[in-house]
């Protein structure tokens, strides 16, 4: 087939698709969100024939380019939202998803052009599973969960898990992997998967979930069928810690799930050593917020709070990964860092102790859990752990001095403690 061809249907397909939503829409037998759904899924069956349909990238990029700019004109253009508008702009919520769809589509078709099943797959839970999710949890959610812009429900949840399941482990078994390993890639992506879409925030999960999937399935592909055992193991366990803590730390339950991703994300692409970290902060949330209360006026900003404190490390963890540096020592630094920053924060609200005496035992805090241990153990060098405890004792220093000017600016907040925990893990290096 020639790309003009391809391109005419796909193009075809979507004005076919559009046309009987918008009647439904205008008619008021649709709600917003049904028919953006609607969509979401009649699409994502199209883009998931591309590599059927398409032989080479140029085709595909300017369709995902042309989509872009048209959904982008829909929100901006008042003719065109009142006119074509109704069926993917109607939603109250703040949401970038219909955007990022197609941004991802094309992504993937750049990064697995010779791999159709790895493109077919994340496209497949991004159009299936979330549509599942969606529809479930509006017509059967009971149970709920907090998560950054809202409800949402277990039992989507579970539906997205069962739906990502069903598309992930299909796939694999039509191309030959065995079933056993296609169950266990497929349940530990589905879980993964399910997590990211639970912790997602505007539209953001039409760019998380297929991108981690792809990840996943290039990670387990050759892998041995014991180490994904062990892995939905540590998913096991991930899902007793959050059952443990989820009454006890002052953060939304969403964000909540979207630390244990961090825990787990920290696992596979390290070791287990390399999970120490997130979980000590999770264990000793408690313990600095004893005397807080959990109720919802009292929470804490969620995802600014857990990007400011796994950003840093986080990005240690990903140049060791990728380039080679010795991330090890300052991926635990800052997370040390963190910790004392997280100390000067709630004990100043309790004062205590009182006045600049809180900064030793908040800087002793972090260095203690997170420093000392691996000074201990061999992992760091002495003049680092010293260097270490210098600049905890500094950053407390600067964020004491400014912490009552951000009283009222969270967002600048969550910002300066991010960016004095990656000055603290420079101590590392």
């Amino acid at each position: 087939m020639s790309p003009a061809i391809g391109m005419g249907i796909v193009v075809a397909a979507f004005g076919l698709l559009m046309a009987p939503v918008l009647l439904l829409r205008r008619a008021g037998r649709l709600s917003a969100e049904g028919s953006r759904k609607l969509i979401h899924v009649g699409m994502g069956l199209v883009v998931a024939t591309f590599p059927w349909i398409f032989t080479v990238l140029w085709p595909v990029l300017a369709l995902t380019g042309g989509f872009v700019l048209l959904l982008a004109a829909l929100r901006v253009v008042p003719a065109l939202r009142e006119r074509f508008g109704a069926a993917l702009c109607g939603v109250e919520r703040a949401s970038w998803g219909d955007l990022y769809f197609p941004i991802a589509a094309g992504g993937l078709f750049c990064l697995t052009h010779a791999q159709p099943v790895n493109y077919v797959i994340p496209i497949l839970i991004l159009a299936l599973a979330d549509a599942a999710a969606a529809l479930i949890g509006t017509r059967f959610g009971r149970h709920c969960y907090l998560a950054d812009e809202g409800e949402k429900s277990w039992e989507g949840s579970a539906a997205f898990l069962v739906v990502a399941l069903g598309c992930v482990f299909v796939p694999l078994l039509v191309v030959g992997v065995a079933p056993w390993h296609a169950l266990l890639t497929g349940l530990i992506i589905a879980a993964v998967t399910m997590l990211l879409e639970a912790t997602a925030w505007r539209g953001l999960d039409n760019l998380f979930v297929p991108f981690a999937t792809l990840v996943m399935l290039r990670l387990y592909h050759d892998v041995p069928a014991a180490v994904l055992e062990r892995h939905l193991g540590g998913l096991l366990v991930l899902a007793g810690l959050h059952l443990l803590f989820r009454r006890r730390v002052l953060l939304r339950e969403g964000t909540l799930l979207g630390a244990l991703v961090v825990v787990y994300l920290c696992w596979t692409l390290g070791n287990f050593s390399w999970a120490i970290g997130p979980m000590m902060v999770l264990v000793t949330h408690p313990i600095l917020n004893v005397g807080r209360r959990a109720d919802t006026s009292f929470y804490l900003r969620s995802h600014p709070t857990l990007l400011a404190f796994v950003a840093p490390p986080l990005g240690w963890l990903l140049l060791d990964r990728l380039l080679g540096v010795h991330g090890f020592g300052p991926f635990n630094i800052a997370f040390g860092a963190q910790m004392s920053l997280a100390a000067v924060s709630l004990w100043r609200a309790h004062e205590r102790p009182r006045g600049w005496l809180l900064i030793l035992p908040a800087t002793a805090f972090g260095w203690v859990l997170l420093v000392l241990p691996w000074w201990l153990a061999g992992s760091l060098p002495g003049r680092t752990a010293l260097l270490a405890a210098g600049n905890f004792l500094m950053i407390d220093a600067i964020f004491f001095s400014l912490q009552p000017m951000l009283a009222s600016r969270p967002i600048r907040h969550w910002n300066l403690r991010a960016t004095l925990a990656a000055l603290a893990s420079l101590a590392g290096m």
